[in-house]
């Protein structure tokens, strides 16, 4: 909101560092890093700016215009939470967290990036919730989504008017906004992490919203924190180091002095074919993310089935109903054929086209796994801009 603007033009200008003092500092950051028995980092709005995300409390933020009576200036190029790609800076911490060197990410951000970058769902506490995510409000499900699942227009109205597959709840969006209390599991969650933490590396936050005990834990244990931010922030005199830089700027060169790659920002799928019914002509397709439980509507364009000529023999699409599965009507001799092929509408994040899939495979997969259950795991090259099928289990 407006009112957790910058109150004094000296917050929001944005400093610095001189080339040399950022790079000593970095190595100072990078030997703290790797020397650290319980490393966690906070992420804010800073950490998708280069995405083309605004952020809230920058020179040209949503809540420093708005305290001003200004309006964001349209020659200001911007890209909405599902256009963008996920930053150096996410997949710097997807790769510190199969490295094992970063146990925990504590996010106050909502655009969904830091999970579409690869960060799994036990990896990663969304303290104001994520875009792209609903929850039932009666068992706790969770479903998602790749576009921004909040219909509700009143600020404090979180329905969706979808009904949990589950047990028949009520899915609300899982958006925090002011005034709203954080879901119960996510801060237990976050603080349980924040107080193990004996180095907190806080980017791109302007810490002027606290809702989590991290930063007064790791003061506490005289751990070490460290911010990188360009602004100033209340907690600035509390670090071992203060870094005044871009996050990825500084994200590259710690992944250097680690001798860490940075993995590019390719788009992990995952998706399940039940194949229990297939005899009776019944095949049933779920999105999900990488647990295989929790559904994740990427195919959003349906999907359909081709016999050997390319013609198209059944179809399935999602409708307003989002979070439920596809399910074809088939003949059961074409799915066990050796061309039958299964096409996923994906065109929607990244122009990444049609992903196809042999189902025969598929078939032959899901006779050795459990309940006939087939799962898939594919990949979208962001440099060549193709699919493959990195797994079929």
């Amino acid at each position: 909101m407006a009112d957790t603007a910058h109150k004094t033009a000296a917050e929001v200008v944005e400093h610095s560092e001189d080339p040399a003092v950022l790079a000593e500092k970095v190595k100072k950051l990078a030997k703290i890093v790797a020397e650290s028995k319980y490393f966690v980092i906070w992420t804010g709005a800073g950490v998708s700016t280069n995405t083309g995300i605004p952020d809230f409390r920058g020179p040209n933020g949503k809540w420093t215009l708005q305290a001003n009576g200004q309006t964001r200036d349209p020659a200001v190029k911007t890209l909405s939470t599902v256009q963008a790609k996920p930053s150096l800076t996410h997949m710097s911490i997807v790769q510190l967290l199969r490295q094992g060197l970063l146990k925990k990410l504590i996010s106050t951000n909502t655009d969904g990036l830091h999970r579409r970058s690869g960060v799994h769902a036990d990896e990663i506490a969304e303290l104001h919730g994520n875009g792209n995510r609903v929850r039932c409000e009666k068992c706790t499900a969770a479903f998602m989504k790749d576009d921004r699942v909040r219909v509700a227009k009143k600020v404090h109205d979180h329905d969706t008017g979808l009904s949990c597959l589950k047990c028949g709840g009520n899915l609300q969006d899982t958006i925090i906004n002011f005034g709203e209390y954080l879901a119960p599991e996510v801060a237990q969650d976050a603080n349980t992490h924040g107080a193990r933490a004996d180095t907190l590396l806080v980017l791109g936050s302007s810490l002027r919203v606290i809702t989590c005990d991290a930063l007064e834990d790791i003061r506490k244990h005289r751990g070490s924190l460290i911010v990188v931010n360009k602004q100033i922030t209340p907690y600035d005199k509390q670090c071992k180091l203060r870094i005044f830089a871009d996050c990825d700027e500084v994200m590259q060169m710690l992944m250097q002095e680690l001798s860490l790659p940075i993995p590019p920002p390719n788009l992990k799928r995952y998706f399940t074919l039940d194949c229990a019914n297939v005899d009776k002509g019944t095949l049933v397709l779920q999105c999900t993310d990488e647990t295989f439980v929790t559904p994740y509507a990427i195919c959003v364009g349906g999907a359909a089935i081709r016999d050997s000529t390319g013609t198209v023999v059944a179809t399935a699409k999602h409708g307003k109903e989002w979070h439920k599965p596809l399910t074809f009507t088939v003949s059961p001799k074409l799915v066990a054929s050796t061309n039958a092929t299964l096409v996923m509408k994906m065109n929607h994040l990244r122009n990444e086209g049609d992903l196809c899939l042999d189902l025969a495979k598929v078939l032959a997969a899901a006779k050795g796994g459990a309940a006939s259950v087939s799962k898939v795991t594919a990949e979208f090259d962001d440099g060549s801009q193709t699919w493959s099928i990195l797994n079929i289990a």
